[in-house]
């Protein structure tokens, strides 16, 4: 062992969590939060704001540029980051990036499984 290398023994390559709702991956070189529970009260809180936000906004007619930037930094799987632009939804844009090339992959398929059609990853 060493290095760069991993060695599953067994099981999935990723494990899957559901955030508020929400189904993410998480590779085994992703950073996961140990304590879940209190995670999921901080994702409830920033939807929260971030609703009380786009209340403020009013109506965005279809075509409009996005109302809402969100940038997430060391973003990871994404969590934090796509769980806000599903509540955006149209009228928001993500950017996200990690320095870690182990979180591309599950941030694709969480960037499906969170917003479907909408993700552009």
């Amino acid at each position: 062992f060493g290095g760069e290398a991993w060695c599953r023994l067994r099981g999935g390559e990723r494990v899957e969590e559901l955030v508020d709702g929400l189904p993410f991956a998480f590779g085994p070189a992703a950073f996961r939060q140990p304590n879940l529970d209190m995670f999921e009260r901080i994702v409830q809180d920033l939807k929260a704001a971030l609703r009380a936000h786009l209340a403020t906004l009013g109506p965005s007619a279809s075509g409009e540029a996005p109302q809402v930037r969100i940038l997430e930094l060391c973003g990871g799987v994404g969590v934090l980051g796509l769980s806000l632009a599903a509540v955006a939804g149209e009228r928001g844009m993500l950017l996200s990036t990690d320095i870690s090339s182990h979180c591309q992959q599950a941030f694709a398929i969480n960037a499906a499984a969170v917003l479907g059609a909408q993700s552009r990853s």
